[in-house]
């Protein structure tokens, strides 16, 4: 078993991080969002969400778009000290 406080705990690499995906997905609203997250919860998944700010054609009107990863596994946490 890892301790996952100590600080030779693994570290997940990217090629590590690739392989442990299911699937990605685009969303607009954050209704789609709390709903992958919820289904991800339920199923005991873990998840990756990044948001993005979109540049529309006026500088003022944009939006906003999450990339939600959906992992095969719940990600290891370290505990801050």
């Amino acid at each position: 078993m890892t301790d996952l406080n100590s600080t030779d705990a693994a570290i997940p690499t990217a090629d590590t991080l690739a392989s442990d995906v299911l699937y990605t997905v685009y969303l607009t609203s954050v209704d789609e969002v709390l709903e992958h997250v919820s289904a991800a919860d339920t199923l005991g998944l873990g998840f990756r969400l990044e948001s993005y700010v979109l540049a529309g054609e006026d500088s003022d009107v944009g939006g906003t778009e999450f990339e939600f990863t959906l992992l095969n596994h719940m990600p290891a946490r370290r505990e801050e000290s």
